[in-house]
């Protein structure tokens, strides 16, 4: 463990069978999943922390998590005292940008490594990875001071570059600054349509196009969109087009 001030930085590492219940947190932290699978509990259920994502709690708020069945390695940020006033707040989980995850990996070398301690190297790492998961939380903030309008346009984004992840919907959403609940309600508002069906548009939209400029077998996209069957995708894909897929392949719109 390296302690800079008030600043620890160290590898997480917890095998399956690990919990925790925090009530309250008693400190800000910061943590950074490499490899494996972290749960947090949360009024929707578990929410999963997969490598590429953080998980972010600050002092004063109640936290429950536990590893998936081959636990999860990483690095974590702890701060003890001397909180700055962004420092407040519920739990999030976030997606790290591609500088943080830049910043991540080296800091986890630095620590695996047998080199000589030196404190500005992680003096660097650590306060460098605060910046960006303060860029984070403030992103996340000022979204959720957005109207309707823009969280409609927003989820509209969110799920056209989630095609083909096997995400739930409530992980898609989960460092967006408001609740699954909201951004749900906010999008029928608009669109007069749940998430859940607008996905489906979306998916059978993708498969049409896969149809009609490759040669891929039907179950096939039907598997890369993430549908849970062949006869799934089949029944959607009639419901919403009025044909078969190998009809629309050989007659096209």
């Amino acid at each position: 463990m390296i302690e800079i001030s008030n600043l620890l930085i160290n590898i997480k590492k917890r095998d399956f069978g690990y919990s925790a219940r925090l009530n309250p947190a008693p400190d800000f932290q910061v943590v950074c999943v490499t490899r494996g699978l972290l749960l947090l509990k949360t009024n929707l259920g578990l929410e999963k922390i997969t490598p590429g994502k953080i998980l972010i709690y600050f002092p004063g708020t109640d936290l429950e998590m536990s590893t998936g069945q081959e636990g999860y390695n990483g690095i974590y940020l702890l701060l003890k005292s001397n909180f700055e006033p962004w420092m407040t707040g519920e739990p999030l989980v976030c997606t790290a940008t591609p500088v943080l995850r830049l910043l991540i990996r080296e800091t986890e070398l630095e620590l695996k490594s047998n080199r000589i301690y030196k404190t500005e190297i992680y003096r660097s790492l650590g306060f460098s990875i605060l910046w960006q998961v303060r860029r984070l939380v403030d992103e996340a903030r000022r979204k959720s001071d957005k109207n309707p309008e823009f969280w409609a346009e927003y989820t509209v984004k969110m799920l056209e570059t989630h095609l083909y992840t096997s995400e739930k919907l409530e992980s898609i959403f989960s460092c967006s600054g408001l609740s699954y609940r909201q951004i749900a309600r906010n999008f029928r508002i608009i669109n007069r349509m749940s998430l859940k069906e607008f996905q489906l548009h979306l998916r059978i939209q993708e498969a049409k196009d896969l149809l009609r400029h490759t040669s891929l077998p039907v179950i096939t996209i039907a598997m890369e969109l993430n549908f849970s069957s062949s006869q799934h995708f089949a029944a959607v894909f009639r419901r919403l087009t009025g044909k078969t897929a190998r009809e629309y392949r050989a007659h096209g719109s």
